[in-house]
């Protein structure tokens, strides 16, 4: 084994720290969303569904869905089970 080999023991360290800091991030991206969601409902042209409005919400609910998916998930699916996923996609 060289020497920039990692091992498990290693690897596992590291994903530790991931989710240490995941857990240490995802109260603050709720917050964000909070303030990006009451600032863009407080804006001229406020949300609405037709004409420069529609485009205010489209774009507060396109930020909210995008943060909130990372958010919500626990953790993503291994490399070794994502592309088995992915294989049963093509099927």
């Amino acid at each position: 084994m060289s020497a920039e080999t990692p091992t498990f023991a290693s690897l596992e360290r590291a994903r530790a720290r991931q989710h240490a800091t995941l857990r240490l991030f995802r109260p603050l991206a709720v917050v964000v969303v909070v303030l990006v969601a009451v600032a863009g409902a407080r804006t001229q042209p406020r949300p609405g569904i037709s004409g420069e409005h529609l485009g205010v919400l489209l774009a507060l609910v396109g930020f909210v869905a995008a943060v909130a998916g990372p958010i919500g998930s626990r953790r993503a699916l291994p490399p070794s089970r994502c592309r088995s996923w992915c294989r049963c996609l093509r099927c």
